[in-house]
């Protein structure tokens, strides 16, 4: 019986640990998408040292990875949302079913 009791408290410690890393990757990847947003028109000038079309094309670079960067955003943000209610284990909620329509409209 101890054998049991055991592997689930191990089995619950994994979750924890992969739940966390998930929640930190995910915190990672909203403030980390926020600077990289923030930052396109110097960073775009920056890589054009490199890749010249995207001096000659300047202006459709930085709208195109704008765009992109906040559509990536609006869905990382529902995905911490929606990851808060699975902490708090708590899943089958209306909150996630709205955050997944947005994501999926």
């Amino acid at each position: 019986m101890k054998e049991k009791t055991d592997y689930a408290a191990s089995l619950k410690a994994k979750k924890k640990i992969l739940t966390m890393g998930t929640k930190y990757l995910l915190d990672f990847m909203f403030y980390a998408g926020i600077v990289v947003t923030i930052t396109l028109p110097y960073s775009i000038r920056k890589v054009g040292e490199l890749l010249p079309y995207m001096v000659e094309h300047y202006e459709e670079t930085v709208v195109i990875y704008f765009v992109l960067g906040i559509a990536a955003l609006v869905l990382v943000r529902e995905l911490r949302r929606i990851f808060g209610t699975v902490l708090a284990e708590d899943c089958f909620v209306q909150e996630n079913v709205i955050s997944l329509q947005k994501m999926g409209n």
